[in-house]
């Protein structure tokens, strides 16, 4: 029998992410990073003072960020606006200061 679909090995597998308070900046930074962010050190240490992330100089779109929840499991509707509401007030949206 030939197999004739291969997709399932060669798809990103998809990532756990736990539904946490977002609005700390150590859970933040460690949730972006989980997503596959390439979060500097920079912001884990501004992250580990409990600092905002934003002054950072790192930045995200909003694609990016739906592009990387798309392949999650484990955060419901809400707790992913809840992920988004917590980058925009942290500054890391591309194109806000």
């Amino acid at each position: 029998m030939i197999i004739s679909h291969m997709n399932a090995a060669t798809e990103e597998p998809t990532k756990f992410i736990p539904a946490k308070d977002f609005q700390k900046p150590s859970v933040l930074a460690e949730t972006l990073a989980r997503l596959g962010f390439p979060v500097p050190s920079s912001v884990t240490k501004l992250a580990a003072a409990g600092q905002p992330l934003g002054s950072a100089g790192f930045r995200v779109t909003l694609d990016a960020v739906d592009s990387a929840l798309s392949s999650t499991v484990g955060l419901k509707v809400h707790q992913k606006i809840a992920l988004k509401l917590a980058i925009e007030r942290a500054g890391l949206f591309e194109g806000k200061r």
